[in-house]
């Protein structure tokens, strides 16, 4: 995987599932997350970008990192 011209590498994931993702909150008077959903509050933290699109069946969800914020980076 290789981020384009502009530095921006984008992953998409299809889920076939009918749920829509969201990024679960730490309840009022709780410290930390129940025991599933942290893997969308990691992409929020990390990535510049994300979100998601319908697809039949389910959806797509994706992420963007803008690698030119960081790093230069070249393919080979």
């Amino acid at each position: 995987m290789w981020p384009d011209r502009d530095g921006l590498c984008r992953v998409e994931v299809h889920d076939s599932g009918s749920g829509w993702p969201r990024v679960p909150e730490v309840a009022d008077g709780e410290e930390e997350l129940g025991p599933g959903g942290r893997g969308l509050r990691l992409v929020g933290e990390l990535a510049d970008k994300w979100g998601a699109g319908r697809r039949d069946p389910g959806k797509i969800v994706w992420v963007e990192f803008d690698l030119s914020l960081c790093c230069h980076s070249s393919a080979p």
